[in-house]
């Protein structure tokens, strides 16, 4: 397991980042990361960094303009150098087009999103075991 994984985080929750610092700071210390309240923003960056740091993404695809997100889940898989990265959607709903729109552009996973620090310790323990045995 790498000594620092990078995580990108695409949800238009604030609050998200600082949630994500408490909980995983004693279930998965090892992660950094980034969020951006946008699918475009997230492109930008993307775009400007070395894409092979990236070891995980998470995509919130209940915001504003869902399509979108799922459109930036068929950005990423456009990109070679992303090819490999898992992408967890993140859902408050599980719209059975959603579900299938997912996987058809390979995401690694379709769960709810936990709203707890607690929930998100556990969340992010089993992420931690998934992908990053």
């Amino acid at each position: 397991m790498p000594s620092l994984i990078s995580i990108i985080v695409i949800s238009e929750d604030r609050a998200l980042a600082e949630t994500l610092g408490q909980a995983s700071a004693c279930s998965f210390p090892e992660a950094t990361f980034r969020q951006f309240l946008c699918a475009n923003e997230a492109k930008t960056y993307l775009k400007e960094v070395n894409k092979e740091s990236i070891n995980l993404v998470l995509l919130d695809i209940n915001m504003q303009d869902s399509a979108n997100e799922l459109n930036f889940l068929a950005f990423l898989r456009a990109r070679d150098e992303m090819q490999q990265v898992p992408v967890v959607i993140l859902t408050v709903a599980q719209l059975p087009c959603d579900v299938v729109a997912s996987y058809a552009f390979s995401a690694a996973s379709f769960t709810f999103k936990p709203f707890s620090v607690n929930d998100w310790k556990t969340y992010l323990s089993l992420c931690k075991q998934t992908y990053f045995p």
